[in-house]
């Protein structure tokens, strides 16, 4: 009997079974890939749910809970090239795991599509001045009231609107083929048609420039003004309030942010103060609370952890809430706490981190009045000089020369202790990169930096901001260098996708395909 009579004998008999054990138990990825291109029948054989979910569980693109392969984008619009993999009949396991393994080769060795983004029209003066991007769209608010929005399938700017006398647009979010617009105390939610935005509600949130904060996440709405006591939760899709959240009493709203994270979601940060006598703030609480039953899960002092005369930072992660900030009178060298709490409160994580300058992550750390304490939602709609995603923290952070790149690990700690917390977590630093910024160059005094962990990789800008720089997450080594269409101050990443783009003056945007 020959092998592929062998094949076949086990194929007829219901004995593929055998086949998939003895793949997945002594083949490694390499090995199944090349098996699966010997010919037609191997390739048959092969194709099974049970050989590639197996695969992807075993290289870590999946949790071991995950049963339903995720979702492969189309990539018929990028270019012709990935044709081959659209046209054959596949298992989705199977298409997932290629669509993996091309997307790390692509990001590892600088293989890409690119294109441009142009705005149609530029007003004199006109400013970018929010934005958000989903993976199909692309929308920028700007300084002249307009909203300009991109389908990121085409590259062609497919709807240009403006609002309100030509007014700011404060801030602009994407959620499910919808827009929320937020310009002077007025909220628009508008459905994105093919070439016009059609208005579904109009809310009047109040006078703008009195400490607003608004924020959007899993359908839901969230907003306030500063020295207000209770923030009311809006259903996105009806514009109906749903919830009202009252802050103890003596408290006054200061900020707030709706967590953008799978496993804490429906859950909301408040940063709330009290006063003195005089008027004057006197103390920082942070609270966190369900946006679904209005309770308080847990409440810490903001005040007696970080000096907020700086600017300090609080994001929601996989692994709970994270906030950093500069500590009381530390000057050199200058001390910055690192805490992570897990969602009902729990402290997992109490971090000193010292430095010759302070981590300057949203902009200058300089010494002013009371400042807010800046809520970064290190999410997809967010840029910023920080991310933190799964169990990797990088940043970028002011030095004597220039700017450092820096990629710090958090995992449970091994350290043995007679009475060990459970959860407790550790810090270790993988890498520390220097870049030597022109001084012409900079954009905020600051490196734009952000991880991709479908490819393992960091990616910032070069020293000039005229490139893309792509490093390995675990060793920091750099991979490939990209060259940009122009000088850009902002990078946003969500899998294959890459924006390029700037605050300030409106122009175009640059989008690079790795998938």
């Amino acid at each position: 009997m020959s092998r592929l009579d062998f094949l076949n004998y086990l194929d007829q008999h219901g004995l593929n079974s055998i086949i998939e054990y003895l793949v997945i138990r002594f083949l490694d990825t390499r090995s199944i890939l090349k098996l699966s291109q010997v010919c037609k029948d191997w390739r048959r054989l092969l194709d099974t749910p049970y050989i590639w979910r197996s695969l992807a569980h075993r290289e870590g693109f999946v949790s071991c809970d995950c049963t339903a392969a995720p979702e492969v984008p189309d990539l018929s619009w990028i270019s012709t090239k990935h044709a081959g993999y659209l046209l054959e009949p596949r298992c989705t396991w199977s298409e997932y795991v290629g669509y993996r393994i091309r997307l790390r080769r692509n990001y590892r060795t600088g293989n890409y599509e690119t294109k441009i983004l142009n705005p149609t029209q530029v007003l004199e003066d006109e400013l970018a001045c929010s934005f958000d991007c989903d993976g199909k769209h692309l929308v920028v608010g700007t300084s002249k009231g307009r909203i300009l929005l991109w389908n990121l399938s085409s590259g062609v700017e497919a709807v240009q609107q403006t609002f309100m006398f030509s007014a700011k647009i404060n801030k602009v979010f994407l959620r499910a083929n919808c827009i929320i617009v937020l310009q002077q105390g007025m909220l628009f939610y508008l459905r994105i048609l093919a070439e016009h935005f059609d208005s579904i509600y109009t809310l009047h949130l109040g006078v703008t420039g009195l400490g607003l904060s608004v924020t959007s996440q899993f359908g839901q709405i969230a907003y306030g003004y500063k020295g207000d006591t209770c923030v009311p939760v809006l259903d996105i899709e009806s514009g109906v309030e749903t919830q009202w959240i009252f802050l103890e009493d003596g408290y006054f709203l200061e900020t707030i942010l709706l967590s953008h994270i799978q496993s804490s979601k429906h859950t909301i940060f408040i940063s709330a103060y009290t006063t003195s006598g005089e008027g004057n703030v006197e103390s920082r609480d942070g609270f966190v609370y369900s946006s679904i039953s209005g309770d308080i899960l847990f409440q810490f002092n903001i005040s007696s952890l970080i000096d907020t005369r700086y600017t300090a930072n609080l994001l929601f992660y996989d692994g709970g809430i994270y906030l950093e900030g500069q500590l009381y009178g530390s000057d050199y060298p200058l001390e910055t706490v690192w805490r992570v709490w897990d969602t009902q409160g729990n402290l997992l994580l109490d971090y000193i981190f010292q430095s010759d300058f302070g981590m300057v992550l949203t902009g200058n750390n300089s010494e002013n009045n009371e400042t807010n304490l800046h809520l970064t939602a290190s999410g997809y709609s967010y840029l910023t000089y920080c991310s933190l995603l799964k169990n990797h923290l990088v940043f970028s952070q002011k030095e004597h020369k220039g700017i450092s790149l820096n990629v710090y690990q958090i995992k449970e700690s091994k350290q043995q202790e007679p009475n060990p917390s459970p959860g407790c977590l550790s810090v270790s630093r993988l890498w520390r990169s220097m870049q030597y910024i022109e001084n012409s160059s900079i954009f905020g005094e600051n490196l734009p930096c952000i991880q991709v962990p479908e490819s393992d990789t960091v990616l910032s800008m070069s020293s000039n901001y005229r490139g893309l720089v792509i490093r390995d997450l675990y060793t920091g080594v750099k991979l490939a260098q990209i060259p940009a269409q122009g000088k850009y101050s902002r990078v946003w990443a969500r899998e294959g996708m890459v924006l390029l783009l700037n605050g300030g003056p409106l122009g175009p945007a640059q989008l690079l395909y790795f998938g």
